[in-house]
């Protein structure tokens, strides 16, 4: 999905620049974890080329989305927002897989369901739901 690529190329250098703002990278470099740190070094190498095609993209996405939501008199979009169940305990979560590119094209890609929301400003809720007694599931209402 080209803008789940996009939502990537938008965020990490983003993040950057706000801990960089914040004063913690890269003078705290250390301090941070191996995946989080190599996505803002990602952020940090990433052309202002590359950052202009993602930002072209995203104004697609949000023409996409109003052109949906005019087309069809629709108030409100109900979808998930994961393609699994919510962590129990975030310690659990391999955070390599959401950096990792070869997972940002299908349906395996945990960003799938967001990253259009996430970026195109559209207003979301999410809404925990529960699935059985020990799953728990969350819906994003636009």
């Amino acid at each position: 999905m080209k803008y789940c690529e996009a939502w990537q190329t938008l965020c990490a250098p983003e993040a950057a620049h706000a801990h960089r703002a914040a004063g913690t990278w890269p003078s705290r470099r250390d301090d941070y974890g191996s995946s989080f740190r190599d996505y803002l070094e990602q952020g940090d190498a990433l052309s202002a080329v590359e950052y202009a095609d993602a930002r072209i993209l995203r104004e697609q996405c949000v023409g996409e989305l109003n052109t949906m939501f005019a087309d069809n008199e629709l108030d409100v979009f109900a979808c998930p927002s994961s393609n699994s169940r919510a962590l129990e305990d975030r310690r659990s979560f391999e955070r390599e897989k959401l950096l990792d590119s070869a997972t940002y094209g299908g349906p395996d890609n945990p960003m799938h369901f967001t990253a259009p929301w996430d970026y195109s400003g559209h207003p979301t809720l999410t809404v925990p739901c529960v699935s059985h007694f020990t799953s728990f599931m969350a819906l994003p209402c636009m």
